[in-house]
Formats: C-alpha cells, sequence, structure tokens
C-alpha cells in the first residue's frame, strides 16, 4: 500500500496562479525557476500557462504534478 503525503497545506496557502519565477516564495529551496523551466522544457514539469510574457501555474494542476512525484520513505 502506497503511502502519499498530505498537500492540503500547501493547497490553503498557495494563490491561485503561481508565477513560476516567484516559485521560491511559496516552496523554499524544492524548485528553483530555472529547475521548472528546464522540465517544463523536456515536457516533464506540470501543466503551464501564460499570462503575458509570464510562465505560471494553477493551482491545482501544479499540486497535482508534485502530488505524483512525492513519495513517503519509511
Amino acid at each position: 500500500m502506497e503511502i502519499k503525503p498530505d498537500f492540503s497545506g500547501l493547497k490553503e496557502n498557495l494563490p491561485p496562479i503561481i508565477p513560476r519565477s516567484d516559485i521560491q516564495r511559496y516552496l523554499g529551496n524544492l524548485f528553483s525557476p530555472g529547475y521548472l523551466e528546464n522540465l517544463d522544457s523536456a515536457g516533464r514539469g506540470p501543466k503551464r500557462i501564460r499570462i503575458n510574457k509570464r510562465i505560471c501555474y494553477l493551482r491545482e494542476d501544479f499540486l497535482s504534478w508534485l502530488e505524483a512525484r512525492a513519495e513517503v520513505l519509511a
């Protein structure tokens, strides 16, 4: 049985739209904007949207992507 981490606290604290350039403001050093840009280029990042010239993530899409990548280690 796989145990998934609980990201409900993030859901409450993240804004509805997260600019990639501001990701460290919300997640600390977990991801840098450059790392997410590399993942996006490889097609392995979260779904993204463009608002003017800024790349952003919808909260639900980002959390779904994060949950799919996370695992609890015993």
